[in-house]
């Protein structure tokens, strides 16, 4: 147990080490990276070293709580914990590309960041990944499973758009210049909602291979358009 400001270096030994950060109960904000995970917590600072720890997961429990992420070296795993009001928001920086896989429930999945390991999540209910320079070059991907899909990417502002996989949460990515959409196997429903007149980015689609029927794109634009 820590109180107060408190700084912990975990150094870790020969074999697979993994660091686990628990959150508490209350809603809380921690800022997480490959090296360092920092919460609002009585401002609790675990630094790790890269090459020795393998592997971080940080725990949310109980509460609204944020998870703020900045990839690395090693995979991070996040578990927003049981959902209390709106719910777990995970943000994740992406400067170049972000690759999107979702789990066997709705509110799993990871994410690929600018080639780093894996962001894999869980127990989350809101997701945003953006580029911090707020510029519009990120080459998003979203992959479906290979059962019937449903993906459906509506656009909110020009290089801004909303993809969700499923039932799962829409992710909002920002400074995006490129979207492919990949259905992989199975009969599944794409759906483009343009929605933005200024929309400044482009969709790439591709609906693998079929099962028994066919998939299926919709396309709709602006009103007035």
């Amino acid at each position: 147990n820590y109180s107060g400001a408190v700084e912990v270096v975990v150094l870790g030994v020969a074999g697979l080490d993994t660091l686990v950060v628990n959150g508490s109960a209350s809603p809380e904000e921690m800022d997480v990276s490959a090296s360092s995970v920092l919460t609002d917590r009585g401002d609790v600072l675990f630094n790790l070293d890269e090459i020795d720890v393998e592997a971080l997961t940080v725990n949310g429990l109980q509460g609204a709580d944020t998870f703020n992420v900045v990839t690395g070296l090693i995979p991070i795993f996040i578990d927003g914990g049981d959902p209390i009001c709106s719910g777990d928001l995970l943000s994740i920086t992406a400067t170049t590309s972000a690759e999107f896989s979702p789990g066997p429930e709705s509110d799993e999945g990871s994410f690929i960041i600018d080639g780093n390991p894996p962001v894999s999540f869980d127990h989350i209910e809101a997701i945003e990944v953006g580029d911090p320079d707020n510029g519009n070059d990120l080459v998003v991907t979203v992959m479906g499973t290979n059962a019937d899909d449903d993906i459906t990417a509506q656009g909110l502002a020009p290089t801004v758009v909303a993809v969700s996989v499923n039932a799962g949460p829409a992710v909002v990515y920002s400074g995006v210049g490129t979207l492919i959409l990949q259905g992989k196997n199975g009969d599944d429903d794409i759906v483009v909602d343009v929605n933005v007149e200024a929309l400044d980015i482009e969709i790439f689609v591709d609906g693998g291979l079929a099962t028994t029927a066919s998939d299926r794109l919709r396309v709709t634009g602006v009103d007035g358009v």
